[in-house]
């Protein structure tokens, strides 16, 4: 019998719906669907419309099962956001998108002030305006009302796949990205929970790979549900030795740590995040702008240039007037906010030259992984030999080469829907249609096509 299964990769700028199965010893994943996630603005803010983003979905799953048996479903997604649930586990307001809250947090920065160093010290992990901690800081105060009446929240997989199945849990790895999480304690902080008078809003926490219950004789499988995890379980490199990276919208890059010593004080000094993993290991990351630059420098290029242009285009303009000397601070917040990043540069460098401002942004990412690495020697005392970059952003040729560059190290890209892989090969572990990690790595290794820089 040929087992199905169907991921679901929740993304910013897309959602995405895969079809996989195993067959003749690789894992084959096909595209089923891929459209814009649904959101919406009310007032000041911006909401993800999750319950029309669910019902695309499954009439794509549904229509699928027509003609083929599906073993497994499973979803995964970008972290922090999260669904309030009443009482009776029903949807209090659609999940308010993280990126509102660089605007948003300004109604909070007494409290931000006052308990930043607590939960930093209490919760380790990279500071953002819109972790989880911080959305429920400005939920509490911008409405008491609608906070009063939450009985639960869930992460949006979570909430898609508890639609599903009628059981609604966190999974632990994108519980650690809520900074309540206490990672090396595997419980909600409680310390973070009474000083900030959040309640018994938290639910269960589970492994990665449990089965919460079936849709109609469909197995829901909660897999890595946060997207960065289940990215990091399609890399098959040395942990010990790869400095590992997610490039897409966001650049998560960083390494794989399988003991609970985490240096505190390294971590917040470089603000670095600490995210669990599939197995229960951490990764050390830095959370930076990858490609979302890059996406929103297109829009305004190709608005000034008054016609299209493609990916390689774009390359090959910046290519043509590159100085690496020049290269962008990606984690300066005004590039998010600015609406003339292109004007914004072009001051930064002294040139109106596009091809010059786009070179700017790519020099920037690669300059700021070079830091990663360096960082990640010093901390943790070990030699990193390779780059491993997986995610759409593998398609950014001159991007890979920049990174091979700038650290001065191979790297080694694939797979491009790491992301789906992830998630397909956790659902397999988790219906024990994968018995083990080396069975997991070999199979991946003997369905990807690597390529070298």
């Amino acid at each position: 019998m040929s087992h199905r299964v169907v991921s679901i990769d929740l993304g910013a700028s897309g959602t995405k719906v895969f079809l996989s199965q195993i067959k003749d010893g690789k894992i084959q994943i096909e595209e089923l669907d891929r459209f814009e996630s649904f959101a919406y603005t009310k007032g000041q803010l911006s909401f993800w419309d999750i319950d029309k983003m669910l019902a695309r979905i499954m009439k794509t799953v549904d229509q699928v099962r027509k003609s083929l048996a599906i073993t497994s479903i499973g979803f995964d997604g970008w972290g922090v956001d999260f669904v309030p649930l009443d009482e009776n586990e029903k949807k209090l307001s659609d999940p308010m998108q993280y990126f509102a809250m660089f605007s948003a947090s300004k109604h909070i920065q007494e409290e931000i002030a006052r308990n930043k160093a607590f939960i930093y010290n209490t919760v380790a992990t990279q500071y953002q305006p819109f972790n989880t901690v911080y959305q429920l800081i400005y939920l509490k105060k911008q409405s008491p009302e609608l906070f009063s009446r939450i009985n639960k929240i869930v992460s949006l997989p979570s909430y898609l796949a508890g639609k599903l199945a009628g059981r609604f849990v966190y999974e632990f790895t994108h519980a650690s990205t809520t900074q309540i999480y206490d990672y090396l304690n595997h419980q909600w902080s409680p310390d973070i929970i009474d000083r900030l008078g959040f309640g018994t809003i938290f639910p269960e926490v589970v492994d990665a790979g449990t089965v919460i219950g079936d849709y109609e004789g469909v197995q829901v499988i909660l897999p890595a549900t946060h997207d960065t995890a289940s990215a990091y379980a399609a890399i098959t490199s040395d942990p010990e030795t790869t400095l590992n990276i997610s490039l897409g919208t966001w650049c998560l890059n960083g390494i794989i740590l399988h003991d609970n010593e985490i240096p505190a004080e390294a971590i917040k000094t470089n603000n670095y995040a600490v995210e669990g993993c599939y197995n229960g290991s951490l990764r050390i990351l830095a959370n930076t702008p990858g490609l979302l630059l890059w996406e929103k420098a297109k829009a305004e290029v190709q608005k000034i240039l008054g016609k299209a242009c493609s990916y390689q285009e774009l390359e090959q303009m910046a290519l043509s007037h590159d100085d690496d000397s020049l290269a962008m601070n990606v984690d300066d917040d005004k590039y998010f906010t600015t609406d003339q990043l292109m004007k914004e540069i072009a001051g930064e460098i002294a040139s109106d030259s596009l091809g010059g401002g786009l070179a700017y942004i790519l020099n920037g990412i690669a300059k700021r992984i070079k830091r990663t690495k360096d960082d990640m020697e010093r901390i943790f005392n070990r030699r990193l030999t390779q780059v491993h970059i997986i995610g759409g952003g593998v398609k950014n040729k001159l991007l890979c080469q920049k990174i091979a560059e700038s650290t001065n190290l191979p790297v080694k890209t694939n797979p491009r829907e790491g992301t789906a892989l992830g998630n397909t090969i956790v659902q397999l572990l988790g219906n024990a249609l994968i018995n083990s990690e080396i069975e997991m790595k070999h199979l991946i290794d003997n369905s990807i096509d690597y390529h070298h820089y």
